[in-house]
C-alpha cells in the first residue's frame, strides 16, 4: 500500500520503506506534519514502483526489509 497526500510544491520529498505498518504510517504522518512530501511503500517492489513514479530525494529504508 502507498501512502500519499498533497504537500507544498518547494516540500522536499521522502520515500519511506517499512514492512512495519503502524510504524510506516505514522512516520509518514509525522513527516507531513512537518511540511514534507512523504510516501510510504510496504516493500522492495512498491518502493521501486513509487521511486520510479515520484522520484523522491530521501529514501527512508528498513535495513532488515524481507527480500
Amino acid at each position: 500500500m502507498t501512502l500519499r497526500s498533497p504537500a507544498p510544491k518547494d516540500a522536499r520529498t521522502i520515500l519511506v520503506v517499512d514492512d512495519d505498518e503502524e510504524f510506516r504510517t505514522r512516520l509518514v504522518r509525522a513527516l507531513r506534519d512537518r511540511g514534507l512530501d512523504a510516501n510510504g511503500a510496504a516493500d522492495d517492489d512498491s518502493a521501486m514502483a513509487c521511486a520510479r513514479q515520484e522520484s523522491p530525494e530521501v529514501a527512508l529504508v528498513d535495513l532488515r526489509l524481507p527480500g
